[in-house]
């Protein structure tokens, strides 16, 4: 009901035609229903989250005037045949994403048995050792990232591994250690007899912190400390860690403070890192017809012959670098979630067609700053020695480049089936809703932020290796548990 009351809200306002403009609207609607109705999968309510801020917000509020679009619409010109053109490209994605777990709903045949996994031998045996490693592993991997940049956002590495030991790396600290800390805490539930302390959720906590930080990522603690929102909307969850209004004050307060203390720091050490860069323009009073086109101008600088002050440029004032840093962490509340943005590029390339499309997904990362999309939307970045800045479209975009709604719509009915199929595997086969929730996020922030197809295909086969990985590693000295003993239950899932 929110999602079709804020559209007959902004009904007047829209330039193009009505039934594109509904169409949209009806696909959010639909998408909304799909993550709502049972099984619960934690990846796509998190692909819900992201594409609703992504898209629907950032939709209403563009129409309605307000200036939420952060990244460059290249030549999109705010006319009704081109917004007609993104939200229809955006609907199709949306239903697409929608179809297969609605699907899921009405395919599936009854409560599925849950059999109450054991505990591997060594781990029994050795919980402390096991924890103290993983402790001081997190830390020298963070440390090694901070002094040789393996993964900071924005900065090149300085120290190239043999047998391509960076991937390892980098995979390590932005999904391997938090699938790994999940793993242990189920450990955790089940040596307490079903119950995990709610001490142990500050574990989490603390590693998103610290790594978000060392990475120079004001998004990425989001992502780390998301998935374990998500498992406390699962009874057995709350119940096994004696989630009561307290410990949900404690959860958010600690969760919420976590996230404004990391933007503060991981803002402060851009400022000494990054070189001078531009930062978006107030630009409240864009006209409605064209959104975000006063601020791409801007950034650009020349074509309004103004410059706008820099958080680290030589001779700006202390107070002046401060208020440019506050206006960039209120934008990225909203502005961070791709979505809109990237329609509205693809929406205004004439040339839409297979030929792009294959020419998207076969693209090398090594493009960088002359990629296609970066093309395409006019991104202001330009190529800096020991840095890469890239503006990102997003995998629904992606799939734009088509120029056909219907293979929109079937690319991203795929792309869901990958989510659901690869999330549905991991709790057949480690009962596990804190990693399934881990994977699961990490799958929906890779689609949100993709740009080259290539990149989110190797994150794929990193996840089903680590996954595989797992399961092996878990099933030495595992019991196992018959199907037929009192301890087998039924999951509400």
């Amino acid at each position: 009901m929110l999602v079709l009351g804020s559209a007959l809200l902004a009904v007047p306002q829209y330039p193009g035609a009505l039934v594109p403009y509904l169409f949209f609207h009806g696909a959010c609607a639909l998408l909304v229903a799909a993550a709502l109705v049972p099984p619960v999968f934690h990846g796509f309510s998190a692909l819900t989250v992201f594409l609703l801020l992504g898209f629907w917000v950032k939709t209403v509020l563009t129409v309605l005037g307000f200036s939420v679009l952060i990244e460059p619409i290249g030549d999109f010109d705010g006319s009704g045949p081109l917004w007609d053109r993104a939200l229809t490209m955006s609907a199709a994605g949306l239903t697409g994403i929608a179809l297969p777990k609605l699907a899921w709903h009405f395919i599936r045949k009854g409560p599925r048995v849950e059999l109450q996994r054991g505990v591997p031998s060594w781990y029994e045996q050795r919980r402390r050792a096991v924890w103290v490693l993983t402790a001081s592993i997190v830390a020298a991997a963070n440390i090694a990232n901070w002094l040789l940049r393996f993964y900071v956002v924005g900065v090149n590495e300085r120290l190239v591994l043999p047998m391509h030991l960076n991937v390892a790396v980098v995979w390590w600290l932005t999904f391997g250690a938090g699938m790994w800390i999940a793993v242990l805490l189920e450990f955790e539930r089940r040596v307490g007899g079903g119950t995990l302390s709610p001490k142990w959720m500050l574990v989490p906590v603390a590693e998103a912190f610290m790594t978000t930080v060392v990475m120079l990522s004001r998004g990425f603690y989001i992502i780390k400390v998301l998935p374990y929102a998500l498992t406390l909307t699962i009874a057995k969850i709350r119940a096994a860690t004696r989630f009561n209004l307290r410990t949900a004050v404690v959860f958010a307060t600690v969760g919420i403070g976590g996230f404004g203390v990391s933007l503060v720091a991981v803002t402060s050490l851009r400022l000494v890192t990054y070189p001078p860069l531009q930062l978006p323009a107030d630009t409240t009073g864009a006209a409605t017809s064209e959104p975000a086109r006063g601020e791409a101008a801007t950034e650009r600088g020349a074509e309004e012959g103004k410059d706008v002050p820099s958080s680290g440029t030589p001779g700006v004032s202390r107070r002046e670098r401060s208020a440019a840093a506050f206006k960039e962490l209120a934008r990225m509340v909203l502005g961070r979630w791709i979505g809109l943005e990237g329609m509205l590029t693809v929406s205004a390339v004439r040339d839409l067609g297979m030929d792009l499309l294959k020419t998207g997904l076969a693209e090398d990362p090594r493009a960088s700053t002359a990629a296609v999309y970066q093309v395409m939307s006019g991104s202001t970045y330009k190529a800096l020695e020991g840095f890469t800045f890239l503006t990102l479209p997003g995998v629904i975009a992606v799939a734009a480049y088509s120029g056909t709604p219907w293979f929109v719509l079937l690319a991203m009915a795929f792309v869901s089936s990958i989510v659901l199929a690869t999330e549905g595997a991991c709790r057949r086969l480690f009962e596990n809703e804190f990693l399934c929730a881990v994977i699961g996020v990490g799958i929906a922030n890779a689609l949100v932020q993709m740009n080259f197809p290539y990149l989110t295909g190797v994150f794929f086969l990193e996840l089903w290796a680590t996954l595989a990985g797992l399961r092996l590693l878990t099933s030495i000295g595992s019991q196992r548990v018959s199907a037929n003993t009192p301890e087998v239950h039924l999951s509400p899932l």
